[in-house]
């Protein structure tokens, strides 16, 4: 008994030696061996051993944005910048949190004091680069993405988002080149892919086979499935479409479009009882659905089905034809 009241002594001696420098050491342990929830406990710890010490908050802080939890993040990167305010990596890690909530115009601000203390950071420019072409400023976006890639010169990330915003003001060779280097860089960059082909499409060159190679590289990719889809159903190919279409629907539940342009697929296969249940399907998801209106009169109509509630709907969001349609058959 005297034994272990001897060890319960020396333990809890060693545990009140603890500094927070032990503390923060013990949650960096954690986080390379990716015990996140430890790891947050172990830097609180700290922080209420020392709540001066900056590099705790930045830390756990980190973590927090790890777990999508961005408003504790910004509290505690704020407060390692308080106590620290040349901490060049936390204006970085706020400025991200910062543009996660949608929050672009203040991320802008981080990621320029960032750049400020540290001109040659090639991340902080892509970054304010990103928060850039969130607000639809290509033009500088692209002057950030371009610094980093001077810094960084294989920047892939940088190089496939500086052709996106390329893209944006319709600059699409220019766009295709930016995504080509990406590539090369980075052989399974499955976005560069992506993107490169919607360049390609706008810019009447061939782009099927960059969405297929995109689905390869990531099989769980809606936008490329329904693009594709797309590609497949101007092709006529109809039942390929619907494969397309289906697997973004299962991937992105939500895409109001996929329904409906599943619907319109499987329409000129003649299915119009799945047509019209893909056309309610893209109404539930959006109400103002003109087209769904529209086509799923017609496929009411075509097999017998009421349809003029559908065509009255169409004629209200401004389709004169469905107008016309009303006023010929339903009245």
């Amino acid at each position: 008994m005297k034994k272990f009241v001897v060890f319960l002594f020396v333990t809890n001696v060693f545990y009140s030696c603890q500094t927070a420098v032990d503390y923060v050491n013990q949650g960096k342990s954690n986080i390379a061996t990716r015990n996140y929830e430890e790891a947050i406990a172990y830097l609180t710890k700290a922080t209420e051993l020392n709540p001066d010490f900056p590099e705790a908050y930045y830390l756990r802080g980190y973590l927090r944005s790890m777990q999508k939890n961005y408003n504790g993040a910004i509290a505690d990167y704020t407060k390692a910048i308080e106590l620290k305010p040349d901490y060049t990596i936390v204006y970085c890690g706020r400025g991200d949190a910062k543009a996660v909530l949608k929050d672009y115009y203040a991320a802008i601000a981080d990621f320029t004091k960032a750049i400020e203390l540290n001109p040659d950071d090639a991340l902080a420019y892509y970054s304010r680069g990103c928060s850039k072409a969130m607000l639809k400023d290509h033009i500088r976006a692209i002057a950030d993405y371009t610094k980093a890639i001077e810094l960084k010169p294989e920047y892939s990330f940088a190089y496939n988002l500086r052709g996106v915003s390329k893209a944006k003001l319709n600059a699409f060779d220019a766009a295709i080149d930016d995504h080509n280097k990406a590539i090369d860089i980075k052989a399974d960059y499955a976005d560069a892919y992506y993107n490169r082909a919607n360049s390609k499409k706008k810019s009447g060159k061939p782009y099927v086979s960059d969405y297929t190679k995109a689905i390869e590289l990531n099989p769980n990719y809606p936008e490329a499935y329904y693009f594709r889809g797309g590609s497949k159903a101007r092709s006529r190919d109809y039942y390929g479409a619907i494969a397309d279409y289906t697997k973004a629907i299962e991937l992105k539940p939500d895409n109001a479009e996929a329904y409906y342009f599943r619907g319109y697929a499987k329409a000129n296969l003649d299915d119009h009882g799945g047509a019209i249940a893909d056309y309610t399907k893209a109404i539930e998801l959006k109400p103002d659905y003109l087209d769904a209106y529209l086509n799923r009169a017609n496929s009411k109509k075509t097999i017998g089905k009421p349809f003029c509630s559908d065509y009255k709907k169409a004629c209200e969001l401004g389709d004169f034809q469905s107008c016309d349609s009303h006023n010929a058959d339903c009245i």
